[in-house]
């Protein structure tokens, strides 16, 4: 094991940044700033369907996603299915979705995210075969720290108008963290 011996850190223009004392008590000098630092509070949220869920055949669903498993701010509404940020950034969501194939020989499936009322797509997929599928896409967006608000929606299309299932497995979730403040 090894040890680095220090009292004083310094600038190289001479300023003492940072002074360590004997019983290792740290004082910082100037102005710090925490920009730059990931905090253990960075606003970060998850949640899961709490069982299964049909998606009607060509229509945009609001996957209710009522089983918080994290939120660390309390901005995630388990009954609206929704995320409203109180932080303004950038934030990145990301949607796992597990469907059933129907009995369609092909499908089309989407996943969104809905941005005040703007589907915006995380992944557009042809399936060319009625199989269960886990489809998974992230997005990048940017929050207001107010009003903004973020829901995780899926359109589903087969060639026999079958609807489609979302699985209630426990990898059928979204989830979102502030990636940088503005």
């Amino acid at each position: 094991m090894s040890n680095l011996l220090v009292q004083n850190i310094k600038h190289t223009n001479g300023t003492t940044a940072q002074t360590i004392d004997s019983s290792g008590n740290t004082t910082l000098s100037g102005n710090l700033t925490t920009s730059s630092f990931v905090t253990a509070k960075t606003p970060a949220f998850k949640a899961r369907l709490s069982g299964n869920q049909t998606i009607n055949q060509s229509t945009w669903t609001q996957v209710q996603f009522s089983v918080e498993e994290m939120d660390n701010k309390g901005w995630y509404d388990t009954s609206a299915y929704r995320y409203t940020p109180q932080q303004a950034g950038f934030y990145l969501f990301t949607l796992n979705l597990f469907q059933n194939g129907g009995t369609a020989n092909s499908q089309r499936r989407i996943g969104a995210i809905n941005k005040n009322g703007t589907y915006l797509r995380v992944w557009d997929q042809e399936i060319t075969a009625g199989a269960d599928i886990l489809t998974n896409g992230s997005i990048l967006l940017e929050a207001n720290g107010s009003s903004d608000y973020f829901e995780a929606y899926n359109w589903a299309q087969t060639s026999n108008a079958s609807d489609v299932v979302l699985s209630s497995a426990d990898y059928v979730n979204w989830s979102g963290f502030l990636v940088t403040a503005t």
